[in-house]
């Protein structure tokens, strides 16, 4: 089951969804494989096994990432676990195992002290247990265990709000207006949102029993639906009115660049009139997966444009990460474009950010940003500059360990500092679900509405209607990126 927020929620709140995902992960391959389980070690000195095993999966996983040319190896950055500060963290362990009166879980106590020595580097360096490394590799690929419903608390009940097609909520026929009042027997009464989500969750081909009231009946129904594995879509796109298009996207995982392409394509149909701008959504979205923002990246920006560098001990000298796309610049002989979607390459642009907007959609934005390609309309964002790999241990869990800094194109670390918008609108007044109050968005398209206006006449009227401070509008002058890509 999957909770889709359909109001804005405020500043303070977005923030929070920070650090939701792993953030940009230079080394994304690390992760992306099933969690091994490892042999149960009976050695007396198995505790300080586990902690030589760390170092050297440090090691091991950065020289394994140097082979895709974005992390160098590091084995001379890993500490010696002989050293003297290693030999004091095996005898405290060694005399809690001698010396204490109770039984003693070494699996518990090594995993706490892992956790403990990242905790104290930064906020997002942290140990993963076996739950948490795989819920981490299912948001990484895009998908979760469900039943692939958008629901809501409401009156003591789950009221459906959609079912996403082909998944188990699809094909067990629930329907936006459902009231889900049981969860296995348990009811949704008096339960917060997340302790009723807590009770739908489970394994991959079990089964969840519901109690559903549904409108124009008299008793309810019991529906049993297996979970499974659901897509979490991260990309969604629509027209707006005069020719312009909207492009949302809530997070970044390995599946958001083809859903973008895919979305491109569709907006492009040649049936349809053509897109004369376009306002993308970045609000709210915690970020992902680096590889992802730059996929998103090259579909906007010129050919080999650099999108982000990164800076750390241990980044190899390939640390600089370029715009790259297969067929959206190739041409015809008679010079006419291929692809359909090689008009994101210049139609006008503007992006949309907030406090929420954090690490790879920061990465997107400051490159669209820099190279002049996009204005950036809302509130600062987050300031989430450092990045994450993970590094799986061996045994099912694995460490997310913060590996460098990254700086936009222009050299800008962004770091407890954020981006700045072209054009501050704040977002005190929420918008509605038709986009009708909601500010920011007016201002893309009043800015959408400037550069495409065939005269300077028009350009003043669509001036007069600005949401920002009207004693000082943003210049007909200044998008000059988006006046670039008009048609």
């Amino acid at each position: 089951m999957h909770v889709q927020a359909f109001a804005r929620t405020n500043e303070n709140a977005a923030q929070s969804r920070g650090d939701r995902f792993a953030q940009g992960h230079p080394s994304l391959h690390l992760c992306s494989a099933a969690p091994q389980v490892g042999t149960k070690l009976d050695h007396p000195r198995r505790i300080a096994l586990l902690f030589r095993r760390l170092t050297r999966s440090i090691a091991l996983a950065f020289s394994f990432a140097a082979l895709s040319g974005l992390v160098g190896a590091t084995a001379g950055h890993a500490a010696d676990p002989s050293g003297a500060s290693w030999e004091k963290v095996h005898r405290v362990f060694d005399e809690i195992r001698a010396r204490y009166p109770g039984p003693v879980d070494q699996d518990a106590m090594a995993n706490r002290a892992i956790r403990s020595m990242l905790m104290g580097l930064d906020p997002y360096s942290t140990f993963l247990d076996e739950s948490a490394y795989r819920a981490l590799q299912q948001e990484v690929r895009g998908s979760y265990v469900g039943l692939g419903l958008e629901v809501a608390l409401d009156s003591n009940a789950l009221t459906v709000l959609s079912s996403m097609e082909d998944t188990p909520a699809f094909r067990a026929d629930l329907r936006a207006g459902d009231r889900i009042t049981m969860l296995d027997g348990v009811s949704v009464a008096g339960l917060t949102l997340d302790q009723a989500l807590n009770l739908a969750r489970g394994d991959v081909d079990s089964n969840l029993h519901l109690t559903v009231t549904r409108s124009g009946e008299d008793s309810p129904r019991a529906i049993t639906v297996r979970r499974a594995l659901v897509p979490r879509p991260s990309v969604r796109d629509w027209r707006l009115d005069r020719g312009f298009a909207y492009l949302h996207i809530e997070h970044f995982d390995q599946s958001t660049g083809y859903l973008v392409t895919k979305a491109l394509n569709r907006l492009a149909d040649p049936a349809s009139p053509r897109i004369a701008g376009m306002v993308m959504d970045l609000r709210g979205n915690p970020g992902g997966s680096v590889r992802a923002a730059v996929a998103v990246a090259a579909e906007f920006l010129p050919e080999h444009s650099l999108v982000v560098s990164l800076e750390g001990p241990s980044i190899g000298p390939d640390s600089q990460l370029y715009s790259h796309t297969e067929d959206a610049n190739a041409t015809a002989a008679n010079g006419a474009p291929v692809s359909r979607r090689a008009f994101a390459k210049t139609v006008p642009l503007v992006v949309l950010v907030d406090g929420g907007s954090a690490s790879a959609s920061e990465i997107l934005a400051g490159a669209l940003q820099d190279h002049r390609r996009a204005l950036l309309v809302g509130t600062r964002t987050f300031g989430k500059g450092l990045v994450q790999s993970i590094l799986p241990l061996g045994d099912g869990t694995a460490i997310k360990l913060t590996v460098a800094r990254y700086l936009t194109p222009g050299g800008r670390a962004i770091q407890g500092v954020g981006i700045e918008p072209d054009a501050q609108i704040g977002s005190d007044n929420t918008h509605a679900d038709d986009g009708s109050l909601d500010l920011q968005l007016h201002e893309a398209l009043r800015i959408l509405e400037v550069t495409v206006a065939p005269d300077r006449k028009q350009a003043s009227a669509v001036l007069q209607k600005s949401a920002m401070d009207t004693t000082a509008p943003l210049p007909v002058a200044q998008p000059a990126s988006l006046a670039q890509g008009a048609r």
